[in-house]
């Protein structure tokens, strides 16, 4: 096996006395399952990859991240209650992930279940201010709800976690919601790099359909994009373009700077490298500061 592998043993390893963690990611077995199943899910084949995450489920029935995926192949095949469900005994099994919270704010949004979802957003805010997902769907809560006022106190508090582009995106929307000029603020949202946040921004602009419909459509991808990113990079980890796993990495961190499968696949190519101070920074950020390299230096 490819001596990246030897990662997920010592992952474990390290995720022993963090359970929840543990279990949000795959088996080390299965990392080739999931990739397969998420990128199904980025080519929009719903049904293959559902079933690709059934059966990994059937193995690894923990998995949250499978969890998670299999909710959003149901949820964009229209099975919306079902998906509602998943998405809620997901946030009841890894209540530490924003992730779950984004689906399931999602979730609730197309069954126009306004309350819950606008709950299920600020949760996910709450624990992960650095989430462009987790914005994303709570303005579009806000937004269809018309509270103006939280939608902006949203964007005050999140203006040092979010890169500039994507805090445009959200001035724009909440601007043209406002019945405000919005122009000001486009270009700089056409450089947020996130297609759905940008689409639904500038689709209010150019007039191209209703909102509520851009905010649907982009409610059918919320937290996908970003899963679809890290497969990638652990497939050409395990391929042996750890260069290339690592830059498509730290664009994924630029936007979403705690996600923890980013920063255990980084730090642990960058521990590779021998570069320990960066792998030690990744994983004290992904185990929220305990510094697992200063006790296993053997790596």
């Amino acid at each position: 096996m490819r001596r990246f592998f030897a990662m997920t043993v010592w992952v474990s390893v390290l995720l022993l006395s963090r359970p929840a963690r543990a279990e949000w990611l795959p088996h080390a077995d299965h990392f080739g399952a999931y990739s397969a199943a998420i990128a199904l899910l980025g080519a929009s084949r719903l049904e293959e990859a559902e079933g690709g995450f059934r059966a990994l489920l059937t193995d690894d029935p923990g998995c949250g991240m499978a969890q998670h995926g299999l909710a959003l192949a149901m949820l964009r095949q229209g099975r919306t209650a079902e998906a509602v469900a998943a998405l809620s005994a997901a946030t009841m099994a890894h209540p530490d992930q924003p992730e779950v919270f984004v689906g399931l704010s999602t979730a609730l949004f197309i069954a126009q279940d306004f309350a819950g979802a606008r709950a299920a957003a600020e949760k996910a805010v709450e624990m992960d201010l650095g989430s462009i997902d987790a914005h994303a769907v709570l303005h579009q809560v806000l937004l269809r709800q018309g509270d103006t006022a939280a939608a902006r106190a949203d964007v005050k508090r999140a203006r040092n976690a979010l890169p500039d582009p994507v805090i445009a995106c959200f001035e724009v929307q909440l601007a043209l919601e406002s019945g405000l000029p919005a122009q000001a603020r486009v270009e700089a949202c056409r450089r947020a790099g996130t297609s759905d946040l940008v689409t639904a921004a500038l689709s209010r602009v150019e007039g191209d359909g209703t909102a509520a419909e851009k905010l649907g459509s982009m409610a059918g991808t919320a937290g996908a994009e970003v899963v679809v990113q890290v497969a990638l990079a652990l497939d050409l980890a395990t391929s042996g373009d750890r260069d290339g796993a690592e830059a498509l990495l730290d664009q994924v961190l630029a936007n979403h700077p705690q996600r923890v499968d980013a920063l255990l696949i980084r730090g642990r190519l960058r521990a590779d490298r021998g570069e320990r101070a960066a792998a030690q920074a990744d994983l004290e950020a992904a185990f929220a500061g305990e510094a697992w390299i200063t006790v296993h230096r053997s790596g």
